[in-house]
């Protein structure tokens, strides 16, 4: 009994959504027909020339707020001139002979190239400058102060090339990537040594070395065959001394010199020769550089 009371219910409620759809429907059309007869007929509105005041406040104005003359222009029929796209007429121009003689010129012209040599309008005419318009230099104080500074600098430029270009008896960094110059040691010298620079000896060995050069309190030496720095605090040493050095070199390369003894000093006029060898030695390398370039 229960479940057919509440099919009962059911049915009723069914029955009340169904009649309430309805009637909202009805109002749609309704509310539809009495907009649709606010605008006029197709036929109407094509054979009418002009809009008046009532169809546009009453279609337009009154319901979606258009201005007057937008309302009549969009509503205006079009012109019967302008329904149908008029094609463009071309008319052929007639040439005649004159016309034809006067292009053939024209092309011929355009075609060849202007020879003519004669000066035009527009030719810049260049000429020697009159004597008197030319402008005689002016010397003023500040001009020679500028030429005495330039004499001073040229002057100077000079005068250090030529202090490089001479020998110094000082070891620079540079000199160790200098071209080596040939050392010659006696043979009853060098039969005191018992390594060379080269062979890398580990610990104790005994070199016997010409100085080549010296800075501060290394020295510059050379085997005949290799070169190095070492480390002797001894103002008696010179340049171009023989020396037997006995030395200890470390697992890292380090050398120590222990002892050092002079075997050989130079004279001052053996040192004075062997200046100019040098000198004649770089003039001949420097020729011989210029000449393999």
């Amino acid at each position: 009994m229960t479940l057919f009371i509440q099919s009962l219910v059911s049915m009723e409620l069914f029955i009340q959504i169904g009649l309430s759809s309805l009637l909202l429907l009805e109002e749609v059309l309704i509310t539809h027909a009495n907009w649709m007869r606010l605008f006029p007929l197709p036929e109407d509105a094509f054979h009418k020339k002009t809009l008046d005041k009532v169809d546009i406040e009453t279609a337009w104005g009154l319901r979606y707020g258009v201005p007057e003359g937008m309302a009549a222009a969009v509503l205006s029929p079009l012109p019967k001139d302008c329904s149908q796209p008029q094609e463009p007429e071309y008319v052929e121009s007639q040439l005649d002979e004159e016309h034809e003689a006067f292009l053939a010129s024209l092309y011929e012209e355009l075609a060849e190239p202007e020879t003519s040599t004669a000066p035009s309008d527009f030719d810049l005419q260049f000429g020697p400058i009159p004597a008197d318009s030319e402008e005689e230099p002016v010397y003023t104080e500040d001009s020679e102060v500028e030429a005495a500074e330039l004499e001073t600098k040229e002057a100077a430029e000079v005068t250090a090339a030529a202090e490089e270009t001479e020998e110094s008896e000082y070891l620079l960094m540079e000199d160790w990537h200098v071209q080596q110059k040939p050392v010659a040691i006696r043979p009853q010298l060098t039969a005191k040594s018992t390594h060379s620079i080269r062979s890398n000896h580990i610990g104790e060995q005994e070199w016997v070395v010409e100085i080549i050069g010296h800075e501060q309190e290394y020295i510059h030496v050379s085997d005949g065959d290799s070169r190095t720095w070492l480390n002797v605090a001894n103002d008696s040493l010179g340049k171009g001394d023989i020396l037997s050095v006995l030395v200890h070199r470390a697992m890292t390369g380090k050398i120590e010199v222990k002892k050092a003894d002079i075997l050989q000093k130079k004279s001052l006029d053996f040192a004075l020769e062997l200046e100019n060898e040098e000198e004649f030695y770089n003039l001949s390398r420097n020729v011989e550089q210029e000449y393999v370039i």
